[in-house]
């Protein structure tokens, strides 16, 4: 299915939030899904405290973003104080780097995208892209490296960065994107 979760009917919203619930509760029930959720994320608590002021900075700078609908800072919000508990369960953990994951992949791929429908969406992108770059500290990235699928992030950032040294991300010219 393509398209962003504004663009769906909200019939077509909850039949496919309905199907999502319907398979995990389906996967919950074999012992080796919940084997693979209690153990998918085992990180210090450095690193989850890293990725939790990551995430808060990033908050911070999409709210001072006119354009940011709150609803996105609230729900990031709220995954990050599932993980404020000094014994956080590990699948709260799961849902901030999953989370995070999800918002670095729609945003480097509509930034990356060579057919948008709008050029504006594409700019707002790449300025999600610029709040992400500065919100992510070196210890979230370290913690990135530590959780199994999230490893692509510290190259993801490294490429933005070194793509948009001296050029404002918002408005790059397309010479200066590397090969």
């Amino acid at each position: 299915m393509r398209g962003d979760v504004e663009e769906l009917s909200s019939t077509l919203f909850e039949l496919l939030r309905s199907h999502v619930e319907l398979v995990f509760a389906a996967a919950s029930q074999f012992d080796d899904w919940r084997l693979f959720r209690e153990n998918a994320v085992d990180i210090d608590r450095d690193s989850v405290s890293a990725l939790s002021q990551s995430t808060l900075a990033l908050v911070r700078d999409l709210r001072a973003q006119k354009e940011t609908d709150p609803e996105v800072t609230a729900a990031l919000n709220i995954v990050v104080s599932w993980t404020e508990d000094k014994e956080a369960d590990k699948r709260d953990v799961l849902a901030l780097t999953g989370t995070l994951q999800n918002l670095w992949s729609l945003a480097a791929k509509s930034a990356l995208a060579k057919e948008v429908a709008s050029e504006g969406r594409k700019l707002v992108a790449k300025a999600i892209i610029a709040t992400l770059l500065a919100a992510t500290t070196a210890g979230a990235l370290a913690a990135f490296g530590k959780v199994p699928g999230a490893e692509w992030i510290e190259t993801t950032v490294a490429y933005f960065k070194s793509a948009t040294e001296g050029t404002p991300l918002a408005s790059p010219s397309p010479k200066s994107a590397p090969p």
